[in-house]
């Protein structure tokens, strides 16, 4: 994660890293409304416009990812990611091995932080009613 503030260099410095390079997919953190959307997104970057759906996307991403010989993708302004879209990007990197960079402004590491600790806060949840089950 690169945070810092707006205009210290973030967006120069993912541009310099996927300059001229084909193994880097570099996005714009656009708001998108789902994971979906940043997928179909990443999948256009490689040459296919999507209209399906999340899983069968998920696999021609990773396909063509594979295919492509990518090893990163770059999010840019990370913090305008809606809070679900995190879940897909932690996907991409589990299940394409592919690193994830995410650059944004602070606000980008304490949504992350919020997250990290609804996702513990389930676990934990899930785990009480298992024991009481």
């Amino acid at each position: 994660m690169l945070t810092g503030d707006p205009g210290a260099g973030k967006t120069m410095l993912l541009r310099a890293c996927a300059a001229d390079r084909t193994d880097v997919l570099l996005y714009r953190g656009e708001v998108v409304n789902s994971p979906l959307s940043l997928l179909k997104a990443l999948l256009a970057q490689l040459g296919l416009v999507w209209h399906g759906g999340t899983r069968v996307g998920f696999m021609a991403f990773r396909q063509l990812a594979r295919k492509a010989g990518c090893t990163a993708v770059l999010v840019d302004d990370a913090q305008r990611l809606t809070r679900s879209t995190p879940d897909m990007l932690r996907a991409i990197h589990e299940g394409t091995g592919l690193a994830v960079v995410l650059a944004g402004t602070r606000r980008v590491g304490r949504k992350l932080v919020r997250k990290r600790e609804e996702l513990a806060q389930r676990d934990r949840r899930s785990l009480a009613r298992a024991r009481a089950g």
